[in-house]
Parts: C-alpha cells; sequence; structure tokens
C-alpha cells in the first residue's frame, strides 16, 4: 500500500517537474536551497507533503551523496560552526559505530527469536543510522551564518529558520544549560543564550514546528559571533 502511494506521489511530481525547479530557480535567488526546495514542492503537492517530501529527500542527500563537499554559506557572511572546537562530530561518530554495531546484534537475535519482525525492526534501526550520518554531515557543510540583516539558524537537520536582526534582543555568554530555554547545542554544553524581543518559530524535521523566545547553542568563535551582533 505505501509502495503504491509513494509511486504515485513521485510520478505525480515528476509530471510537475518543470514547474518545481521553476518555482525553486526563483526563490533560490533570496532564499536558503532548503526554504527553496519547500516552497516549490508546496506550491504542486501542498505544504504538508512537501515537508515529508524535504525530510526523506536531505536524510538520504546528506547522509549518501554530500559529503566532498566544501561548507556552505553565502560570501560575505559570517558562519557560525559548532563542531571544532566542541568534540561533537568524535563523539557522533563513536555513536554511529555503537548503533552499527548494536543493530547488527539485534538482527541476528531476531532472526533467531522473531523471524517474522526482524526485517522491520532492522529497516527502521537502519533508517535511524541514516538519519544519524545525515546529522553529522550537515553539522560540517551547513552551518548557521549571519547576514546584515539575519540571522539564518541551521542547526544540522532538527531546526532551522531565518530570524531578522531586529529580532535579537540580547546575546549573552553561558556556560550551561538555562531554564525555559530551547537548548540547541548537540552533545556539548552551550556557550551563548540568544534572547528573542518576540516569539520565533523554528522549522524542524517533516515539518515539525517549535516557538521559542531563548535559544542557547554552542558555537565555536563566540567572540567573533558577540561582536558580530553586537556591532551591527
Amino acid at each position: 500500500m505505501w509502495g503504491v502511494l509513494e509511486g504515485l506521489v513521485l510520478g505525480g511530481l515528476a509530471f510537475r517537474l518543470r514547474t518545481i525547479i521553476r518555482t525553486y530557480r526563483l526563490l533560490r535567488r533570496t532564499q536558503d536551497a532548503e526554504i527553496a526546495w519547500q516552497g516549490a514542492l508546496a506550491a504542486v503537492a501542498g505544504e504538508r507533503l512537501a515537508r515529508l517530501v524535504l525530510a526523506e529527500g536531505e536524510t538520504i542527500y546528506y547522509a549518501l551523496l554530500n559529503w566532498r563537499s566544501e561548507p556552505s554559506f553565502p560570501a560575505n557572511t559570517t558562519p557560525l560552526t559548532t563542531h571544532r572546537e566542541s568534540g561533537q562530530l568524535a563523539l557522533l561518530w563513536g555513536l554511529l559505530g555503537i548503533s552499527c554495531i548494536e543493530l547488527m546484534a539485534v538482527h541476528v537475535l531476531l532472526l533467531h527469536w522473531l523471524p517474522s519482525a526482524a526485517v522491520w525492526v532492522t529497516l527502521l534501526s537502519g533508517y535511524g543510522c541514516l538519519l544519524l550520518l545525515a546529522v553529522i554531515n550537515t553539522i560540517r557543510v551547513r552551518p548557521s551564518y549571519l547576514t546584515l540583516d539575519a540571522l539564518h539558524l541551521r542547526l544540522d537537520l532538527r531546526w532551522w529558520a531565518v530570524i531578522p536582526r531586529h529580532h535579537l534582543a540580547d546575546v549573552t555568554p553561558i556556560s550551561d544549560k538555562q531554564p525555559g530555554a530551547l537548548n540547541a547545542a548537540l552533545l556539548t554544553a552551550p556557550n551563548l543564550l540568544i534572547t528573542f524581543n518576540e516569539p520565533i518559530q523554528l522549522t524542524g524535521l517533516y515539518g515539525i514546528r517549535k516557538t521559542v523566545t531563548q535559544l542557547t547553542l554552542f558555537v565555536d568563535d563566540r567572540g567573533a559571533v558577540l561582536r558580530n551582533i553586537t556591532n551591527q
């Protein structure tokens, strides 16, 4: 059933491919690639389906097809890298290795005790490993960045948003999690607290949305980020 549905969806999108590409190119002039793709897909398939297709496409692309790319951010902007000083990539690679070993062990056990569930559990666990691989890659190649007008927040595959600078009420150096703030630091303690002057909506994988007024994250060059924001 799901295979037939996916086939119909992909067939319909292929039929409207010219419209998708034309809309993408138009949006790409002023938007990040992910926002442009979502807008292009939504124009022909609806917002909800566009989020689903984009999530699957991003997972496959960043997990399997994008490892030779250099970090991507526009010229004359300030990137907010997170992996050079945090050690989070080493931790994530270790977590991925443990997950793969666990996947093989569980598969062998299920084949012996519950063969009917072995394939489905293995596929689900394998997808989890694929998702983790995509997260590792996006941390490196798709950092957040600051322009003269906005903070382009790109937290691997978890969250993204374009936040105008005039919504940044305060940026404070910290050394630990903060009560009431969304902690966006991954496998490391946050070192920056951003407070907004109005609620900001973040978009996550599969179109999950979250509204926040404070956000904590880790950035490699905290001093440069603080100077960039406070001097504008």
